[in-house]
């Protein structure tokens, strides 16, 4: 019984949770500030969640970082440094007393794409996760590619500025993950804590400004499309996240490759890209779909 897999989502800004019907259909939703002090606060706060629910069999999380599903191992830096550990799979099945299998938040969301959604009629494909960072994953006659260091769809590590040495601010994280697009509209108009929801309904109010900002980021996430494509040409790219939701953030996305295309004469292909099918619950998806492969191993 799907309903007695609680799934977890640790997320950069919030820890998402839910429970899934059989038919795989989210019937329980709901989300937490992510607990950034320390490891004992954090694990409090999962417990905080694991206490609303009754008759939990196993716990499937989604987590970002370097991770190792088969030895349950972690490697992340930032806010969420404190969960690098050499078994942090046990050591939260040892504090909530519950069975835990763990998995890359982008390789969850797309794991469900490539089950269940919009990868499902593909050999070869990508996703893009827009989140407080980024993530995604590889697909490669439908198996999804770790690498030899599991560094495969970690896509934060893209330059977007091929012109200058690797620095921090060239990174594809810096400028279009959530926190990217904030805090160059912070920096450029002056604006600030403005979410992607928020971005796009001013830009529906007539603010060129944000227009501007936008239609930057959407060209630097085309060239990246473009580099994945030229790597592993892909069938299809998906874009997940929160604001993929907004319809305009996808058209504007393919507006930018084509308008690549128009201008380099070299260019002879125009990548698909798609939202993902299952939006900002494809992470939960994907870590119940993980759960259910490792038990079945």
């Amino acid at each position: 019984m799907l309903n007695n897999i609680l799934t977890i989502d640790i997320g950069g800004t919030f820890i998402k949770y839910g429970i899934f019907d059989d038919d795989y259909k989210l019937v329980v939703k709901g989300k937490m500030a992510t607990p950034k002090e320390n490891i004992d606060s954090f694990l409090k706060g999962l417990n905080n969640i694991y206490q609303q629910f009754t008759n939990i069999e196993g716990i499937a999380i989604s987590m970002p970082g370097l991770v190792d599903a088969d030895k349950g191992s972690a490697s992340i830096d930032g806010a969420l440094a404190f969960l690098k550990h050499d078994n942090i799979q046990k050591l939260i099945s040892d504090y909530l007393n519950a069975k835990v299998h763990i998995e890359n938040d982008g390789r969850c969301a797309t794991l469900a794409e490539l089950v269940l959604g919009n990868l499902k009629d593909v050999n070869n494909g990508a996703t893009i996760i827009l989140g407080t960072g980024i993530g995604g994953g590889i697909v490669i006659d439908r198996k999804i590619i770790k690498g030899a260091n599991l560094y495969a769809g970690e896509l934060s590590y893209l330059s977007i500025n091929l012109n200058q040495n690797m620095q921090a601010d060239n990174f594809f994280d810096s400028y279009c993950s959530l926190k990217g697009i904030a805090s160059i509209i912070e920096a450029k108009i002056g604006m600030k804590d403005i979410s992607g929801i928020e971005a796009f309904k001013m830009i529906k109010e007539g603010n060129l400004e944000i227009e501007k900002i936008m239609r930057e980021v959407c060209h630097k996430i085309a060239m990246v499309i473009y580099q994945l494509q030229f790597i592993i040409d892909p069938e299809k790219v998906l874009i997940g996240g929160g604001i993929s939701e907004e319809p305009l953030f996808i058209n504007y996305i393919q507006e930018a490759i084509k308008e690549i295309a128009l201008n380099n004469p070299k260019i002879r292909i125009i990548p698909k890209v798609e939202k993902c099918y299952f939006g900002n619950d494809a992470n939960l998806l994907g870590a119940l779909l993980n759960y259910e492969n490792r038990e079945s191993l």
